[in-house]
């Protein structure tokens, strides 16, 4: 498993696959930050199993643009098998949230999959937290907390 800090990342970003590997993206808590990333994840070797998981809750003054690549471009390349989970748990209503998944295959021995939801914290869920003795803030974090950890 690899954590991959955005903060610490170059605008534009190469990472090669060689190995069955998971990547975690990192800051999971979101406030006052601009981040404009572009993550590239090449695979060169055949028989990989990876995962690629960004869980992240967005508070306030969030400005967010990421594009995350996902390329084979070696033609003998064969048996991997790739799947990209991006979570954003959007707080504010005035964030700036863009995500953008780009797969590049010219194979078919080749699976890349995502999966990308970007959502508000559910009021259900909110009103129900309240009526167990919750204020809103107490509710929102247990939310945020819970989304964060999976």
């Amino acid at each position: 498993m690899k954590n991959i800090d955005l903060t610490k990342l170059k605008t534009k970003s190469f990472f090669t696959v060689n190995t069955n590997t998971s990547y975690y993206f990192k800051p999971n808590e979101l406030k006052n930050i601009s981040l404009k990333k572009e993550c590239h994840f090449q695979f060169k070797t055949s028989n990989i199993s990876s995962r690629i998981v960004y869980r992240a809750v967005a508070q306030k003054a969030v400005e967010m643009d990421l594009k995350v690549v996902l390329s084979s471009i070696e033609e003998s390349i064969q048996n991997v098998d790739v799947f990209l989970e991006i979570y954003i748990l959007n707080l504010d209503e005035s964030n700036s949230i863009s995500i953008e998944p780009f797969l590049e295959i010219p194979q078919k021995e080749i699976k890349f999959e995502h999966k990308v939801t970007i959502g508000t914290p559910n009021k259900i869920w909110i009103r129900y937290l309240k009526s167990r003795g919750l204020t809103y803030n107490q509710a929102l974090k247990l939310i945020s907390e819970s989304f964060i950890t999976g």
